[in-house]
């Protein structure tokens, strides 16, 4: 079993350095965000605070309950401060769970024909429906408001779920540490936001976890399997709210199988049958209530609206999608008459495209897909955050004008933990130092090499799916400041013996070399762009998949509310050169400007209008087609697709995809002062190295 598990550490070190590698170049596909270089040096300096930190805790259990109670409580600030003012996701997918939800609560079982199609959503319907039965007299923003509550406290038994295996097989600090990077990072809070099944099953893993780890705890066998019991049990319900959970559950069988022991005794013997027979048991129960309540509530799953396994297979395999969701193959699949037929046809274009690509075409597919659902530590979080009640300064800092900060301190995190968790697997892999690895260890190493083989083999790619491994991956990461501190610790030992200054001169070394690379991200000049509040545009608009046929002499105009003075207006339009736009103010005065195509970093607009400093005030851009080819026209609109309109009494409008910048060149204050932090923290840490060197800690157990 040893030489099983060298291999899993082994395939989780190339897994996690791989991913920390993309993750550090997404400069290069997101728009805003730190160049690899400057992302390096944040995650050298994350790692030196994390390092100064565990030995602050070290000195006392005060200081870490201090730090603790001091993040807990900004994290629940945080949390009603977005319960209260959000609704949450409830647009696509999420909008049809919420209607679904009310219409069964009411008593209509009619079911749309959207939950035969992706049963997975069932669910949560249920879920509402019973939050709907217990509060009857609530209005529809009160019930939005529970819906976030109990979202959040499932983040927060995550929290609490993580904290406790890291403190149970690390200590007290290493959870502390882990604890505080998951508070601080966002994607947590948004996705809570998420009424959906990626954000509800996510807490099921790690709740499991903790049940599996007492159990290898107990030698009272027959509390022990009452602990494998309520671990089966999660880890199912887990399964219940996103299927993709299998891989979670093929996982822990491989996990089980690497801590069996040769040569079992007929007790032991005895033990793994009643655990065989428990699992079985209670996935039939499971499986079995989930259909009766799916029954009751007048659910059926009707064929014809069935979509086989193999349309996301076909979909995974569209290298003009990059293997994400794409409506054209949707449309295809749903077109045909019957599930046989469905079948047939995708299987058809799966083998055409496997024929057309190759080998040297499906690896690219492969890194496309990995890209895309594994570069972006936001996992889409700020896609569901575009129900917001107010168009203000809470906004624009969370996920308005002002959230570079947010964006890009979430990737030094993500990227952190990565290289981390590589570390981890590397030193288990190469049996460096004592075997700290531990049962959830294992589990979560394996289940996310899975869920990153499933979804590049096999699957469509979003950057979502991502976030089911989360919680897993800060176990893992937490095992590997666990490793860094401890061979720090082995480092100091030995210098302190040979009388020689190594481990100071290293350190110092990585925080002149961190400098560096931060500096070399540093451009001379960069264009500092500004998004302007307009006063028509709120988060209530989306941009959809929806299309206005564009023909000859076909004009549209679309008023703009500037709020305060702009020079850039930026919009999607079709790019044809006979599209005649124009720029015009509130006297209907045409406005010049020099006009530019887009970059793919900008997906929201292809077209920018630059003119001179205008005042705020009402403005209208004005397109005119004067060819006589048929162009498409995206639009943003809310009407038939979110549930804002129906909640606040609004009636449903659509306007063009734009917005107005003000873009100057000049120092970049905003990264200028994020460098500057990352600088100073780590020539800090320079700092403490001597005086670390000079408390000379007792070494204690770190396990």
């Amino acid at each position: 079993m040893q030489l099983l598990k060298q291999g899993v550490a082994w395939l989780g070190t190339l897994l996690f350095l791989y991913l920390a590698i993309i993750s550090l170049t997404i400069s290069k596909n997101v728009a805003g965000m730190f160049s690899w270089p400057l992302l390096l040096a944040g995650v050298l300096a994350t790692l030196m605070v994390l390092i100064f930190l565990f030995y602050f805790f070290k000195r006392g259990n005060f200081q870490t309950y201090i730090f603790l109670i001091l993040f807990f409580v900004i994290s629940v600030a945080l949390q009603v401060y977005m319960a209260l003012h959000f609704i949450g996701n409830n647009v696509w997918d999420g909008k049809e769970i919420m209607m679904q939800g009310y219409a069964v609560a009411k008593g209509d079982g009619h079911w749309s024909s959207y939950f035969s199609s992706f049963p997975n959503n069932v669910n949560p319907v249920l879920i509402l429906v019973l939050i709907l039965k217990i509060f009857p007299m609530f209005s529809t923003v009160k019930i939005s408001i529970v819906l976030n509550l109990i979202m959040f406290f499932l983040f927060d038994l995550m929290l609490f779920c993580v904290f406790t295996v890291l403190k149970k097989r690390t200590n007290i600090n290493i959870a502390a540490l882990v604890f505080i990077l998951m508070t601080l990072f966002f994607p947590f809070y948004a996705m809570s936001l998420f009424f959906y099944p990626d954000a509800l099953a996510v807490s099921f893993p790690p709740l499991a976890a903790l049940f599996f780890e007492k159990f290898f705890d107990r030698s009272d066998k027959k509390i022990g399997l009452v602990y494998f019991g309520l671990g089966v049990i999660f880890i199912l319900i887990g399964f219940e709210m996103k299927t993709n959970l299998a891989v979670y559950i093929i996982a822990l069988i491989i996990a089980f199988a690497l801590f069996l022991k040769k040569g079992w005794t007929k007790k032991e013997i005895k033990t793994l049958g009643s655990m065989l027979l428990i699992f079985v048991l209670i996935t039939m129960g499971t499986v079995y209530l989930t259909k009766s309540a799916q029954n009751v509530a007048g659910y059926r799953n009707k064929t014809e609206y069935k979509i086989p396994w193999q349309h996301w297979t076909m979909m995974g395999l569209n290298s003009s999608s990059h293997g994400a969701v794409s409506s054209e193959d949707y449309a295809y699949t749903v077109k045909q008459h019957t599930l046989n037929e469905k079948k047939k046809a995708d299987t058809k274009i799966i083998l055409k495209r496997l024929n057309k690509m190759r080998l040297a075409g499906f690896l690219s597919q492969m890194q496309d897909k990995s890209i895309l659902q594994w570069q972006n530590s936001a996992v889409s979080s700020y896609s569901v955050l575009n129900q917001y009640r107010d168009y203000s300064k809470g906004f624009n800092v969370l996920i308005g004008n002002k959230n570079t900060v947010w964006l890009n301190v979430n990737q030094v995190i993500y990227t952190s933990i990565l290289f981390l968790a590589a570390f981890s697997c590397a030193l288990q892999a190469l049996r460096i130092g004592r075997d700290r690895s531990f049962f959830s260890w294992y589990w979560g190493v394996i289940s996310i090499i899975g869920i990153f083989l499933f979804h590049a083999l096999m699957w469509e790619a979003e950057n979502r799916y991502a976030f089911i491994a989360l919680p897993f991956l800060f176990i893992i990461g937490g095992s590997g400041i666990n490793d860094l501190v401890s061979m720090i610790g082995r480092i100091k030992k030995n210098a302190r013996s040979t009388q020689t200054n190594s481990w100071r001169f290293l350190c110092i070394g990585i925080a002149v070399l961190g400098m560096g690379l931060s500096s070399w991200g540093i451009a001379d000049n960069w264009q500092l762009t500004k998004s302007i509040p307009m006063q028509n545009m709120s988060a209530n608009q989306i941009q959809v998949n929806k299309i206005q046929v564009f023909t000859h002499n076909d004009m549209v105009k679309q008023k703009i509310k500037a709020s305060k003075s702009f020079n850039t207006v930026k919009v999607q339009l079709p790019l044809d050169k006979h599209v005649e736009v124009k720029l015009l103010n509130a006297h209907n005065k045409t406005i010049n400007f020099t006009s530019s195509i887009l970059t793919d970093n900008s997906s929201d607009f292809n077209f920018q209008l630059q003119t001179q400093t205008q005042p705020a005030g009402t403005y209208s851009i004005l397109i005119k087609n004067n060819g006589f080819n048929k162009l498409s026209l995206y639009h943003l609109s809310t009407g038939g697709y979110q549930m804002t309109p129906y909640v606040f009494g609004r009636s449903p409008f659509r306007s063009l995809a734009y917005s107005v910048f003000k873009e100057t060149n000049g120092y970049n204050v905003r990264r200028s002062i994020l460098v500057g932090i990352y600088l100073v923290l780590i020539l800090v840490f320079s700092s403490f190295v001597v005086i670390i060197e000079r408390y000379r800690f007792v070494d204690h157990r770190i396990c």
